[in-house]
């Protein structure tokens, strides 16, 4: 009987992950050793500087750790990351954080220059998540999170943006787009303006170096842990973003399933 049960949850978890998996452009699972952040989706290889390997990781048998200081990883420039822009089908970013320091600004990520055509996320010191981005002629868009993430603090989470495509060239309808914290869309919608909605018609393409972990000139550094971080070319739906966050019951019935065949494996 447990057989079939494992057999079932594992046949339901790769259905709900296929989706997830298309136009997946990269991703670094944080995997091995040395100092290369290894892109196992696509050709997009990270340097690591700094930031240590920890095991286990929250996916995996691997994570990396940031000490807030000056730890990051860079990743050059290259037109596959572009999908930051907004064009298209839209674009999402994901991963799992456990924020270590949350009195200081945390850099998830940014890609662009200090001036315009630039794109970061995140866990501002006041623990909103912030997604922001300013195209050409000083345009900007930005998403922010409709919770403050205190208690979150040393506890994996999975944060994922969505970035709807352009469909109606209408800057105060979201198409899409959204914020979501451990599966459960957390945006902010409360108080009119800006923060309330994502402008896709804010049009930029970054450029210069892709970081992980900091800003532009290796300030607002991220102090904690950082695993199984992808970046689609698409935008995921809600269920797709929910595929990435498995139950825990399901993550532990995987982990027992594959505990008793390594030990049937030994007898």
């Amino acid at each position: 009987m447990f057989k079939i049960k494992l057999l079932v949850t594992i046949m339901l978890v790769c259905i709900m992950s296929a989706g997830a998996s298309a136009g997946l452009v990269s991703q670094w699972d944080f995997e091995g050793t040395g100092s290369t952040a290894t892109d196992s989706a696509g050709s997009n290889n990270g340097t690591i500087n700094g930031a240590t390997r920890i095991t286990p990781g929250q996916v995996g048998s691997g994570a990396l750790s940031f000490d807030g200081a000056d730890d990051y990883i860079s990743i050059a420039d290259d037109d596959t990351l572009d999908v930051t822009s907004v064009a298209g089908a839209g674009n999402t970013f994901a991963g799992w954080f456990k924020v270590a320091n949350d009195t200081s600004r945390n850099m998830i990520y940014f890609h662009g220059a200090g001036g315009q055509d630039r794109v970061m996320l995140e866990w501002q010191s006041n623990n909103q998540l912030k997604y922001y981005a300013t195209g050409g002629g000083g345009l900007y868009a930005q998403l922010l999170s409709d919770i403050y993430l205190t208690e979150y603090e040393g506890t994996w989470t999975h944060i994922a943006v969505v970035i709807g495509p352009d469909g109606d060239g209408d800057a105060q309808t979201a198409d899409g787009s959204a914020i979501y914290v451990n599966g459960v869309d957390h945006t902010y919608h409360g108080g009119g303006g800006s923060n309330d909605y994502y402008d896709e018609t804010v049009s930029l393409v970054p450029s210069n170096t892709f970081l992980l972990g900091a800003y532009a000139g290796n300030i607002c550094n991220f102090t904690g842990d950082m695993d199984d971080v992808r970046l689609y070319n698409h935008a995921l739906s809600a269920g797709e973003v929910a595929a990435l966050v498995p139950e825990p019951a399901t993550m532990a019935l995987l982990g027992l399933g594959g505990l008793a065949l390594i030990r049937r494996r030994r007898a």
